[in-house]
């Protein structure tokens, strides 16, 4: 095979494209530069869609052609050096396929103005999803804040009456140190605790099931 890039090979040279289906290019050059268009494609693109990989299919062989006849018009020859003699006609041939190659861009999605809006779109949702979780968080504050007030309250009533009472009576109301003690390992921490409890299995867990931060 000759080591010019754009040598033409008799009967082609074939590339697999995205579908499967084989597509023959002229040179090797091609052959090279729509193998890492094929790649490029199949990487940012993970479509399963028979149709829309026929498309795909599409868009790479009409990209191959506007490159061919790009470099036809530049040089003014064709790759077996043969003078242009169609240059207007081939002009508008290319004009219409980068035409079609848009239309049929944007319909599938691939070109740039569907990926900034999905880009636009995934930085919207994920903004949201920011703001609800830091709603979420900070209700579950809230809920903390005003569990800790209240258990803090029982704590100061429990110390208040433990002052008021002589040994006999902390004994019989139970307001002994031990018995706060008591109170504090087997009441006060695990009602506080709870709500973070209930908001890591509830809250958090959902997030982490739908993929969020």
């Amino acid at each position: 095979m000759s080591t010019n890039a754009n040598a033409v090979v008799e009967d082609g040279i074939p590339v697999k494209m995205p579908s499967g289906a084989v597509y023959l290019v002229l040179t090797q050059g091609e052959a090279e530069g729509l193998t890492e268009r094929v790649k490029a494609y199949t990487d940012a693109f993970h479509f399963s869609n028979v149709s829309d990989l026929a498309s795909l299919d599409l868009i790479l062989q009409l990209e191959t052609l506007t490159t061919r006849w790009t470099t036809y018009l530049s040089l003014e020859k064709d790759y077996d050096n043969n003078t242009l003699l169609n240059a207007g006609s081939l002009r508008r041939e290319l004009a219409n396929v980068s035409t079609e190659l848009r239309q049929l861009k944007e319909s599938v999605g691939v070109n740039k103005k569907t990926r900034d809006a999905d880009a636009a779109t995934d930085v919207a949702s994920y903004l949201e999803g920011l703001r609800m979780r830091a709603r979420e968080f900070g209700i579950m504050r809230d809920m903390q804040c005003a569990k800790a007030v209240e258990l803090a309250q029982d704590l100061v009533a429990m110390y208040e009456l433990w002052l008021r009472c002589d040994e006999q009576e902390r004994q019989t109301n139970h307001a002994t140190p031990e018995d706060v003690l008591q109170w504090i390992g087997e009441f006060f921490i695990p009602q506080f605790q709870a709500v973070d409890e209930h908001f890591r299995n509830v809250n958090q867990r959902a997030w982490i099931q739908t993929g969020g931060v």
